[in-house]
């Protein structure tokens, strides 16, 4: 036996086991396991607690009409852009593990686009986005919505859905596009509503 009380440590460094004999080597990998799993565990807490950002209070506009909230998105954004401080509005809260949320209003800036805005909101659930909703408007410089996509996608995009709306000068033309199996599609022929709005 061989133990070292003078520091008040043994050979392995562990003051709990000073003065002691030497920790046999199954001892030394239970502990091994104990603490890795601990580890673990305390590593998975912290991601799983997630974060949140946000420059704007979307929910605020929640109650209003579509067209006053909108109104008041663009008039927010303006000031938001006049004085430097975001030119775009957003909010994000992220815990990966559970749930993913995002919703953005800004100018649209995309080539083959028109000038005008643009929102977007998306949430996504379970590891790596295993279920995703996403909202995508687009509005003209006098604010009327244009164009409106919907999409749903659940386990990893092994069912997808995808549901568009455009406005034209004949109405509202609406239509659908399912996927299977990442590859296998079928969509629904184009129908009209109303007038455009």
């Amino acid at each position: 036996m061989n133990t070292d009380t003078t520091n008040g440590l043994n050979e392995e460094g562990n003051p709990a086991q000073a003065g002691s004999p030497r920790v046999s080597t199954q001892e030394r990998a239970l502990w091994k396991r104990v603490t890795s799993k601990v580890a673990m565990a305390a590593g998975i807490g912290l991601i799983a607690v997630g974060c949140a950002t946000s420059n704007f209070d979307f929910d605020a506009q929640s109650e209003e009409s579509e067209v006053s909230r909108v109104v008041r998105l663009s008039k927010a954004l303006e000031e938001k852009e006049e004085s430097g401080e975001a030119d775009s509005l957003h909010e994000a809260s992220m815990a990966p593990l559970l749930h993913t949320h995002l919703k953005v209003f800004e100018r649209s800036n995309e080539k083959g686009i028109p000038d005008g805005f643009v929102e977007a909101e998306t949430d996504a659930y379970l590891p790596l986005f295993g279920v995703v909703d996403l909202k995508v408007d687009r509005y003209d410089n006098d604010l009327n919505k244009y164009e409106s996509h919907r999409y749903d996608s659940y386990l990893w995009g092994l069912f997808q859905n995808h549901k568009e709306q455009i406005a034209t000068p004949v109405g509202l033309r609406q239509k659908e596009t399912r996927r299977f199996l990442w590859f296998i599609s079928w969509r629904s022929s184009p129908k009209y509503v109303g007038g455009a709005s």
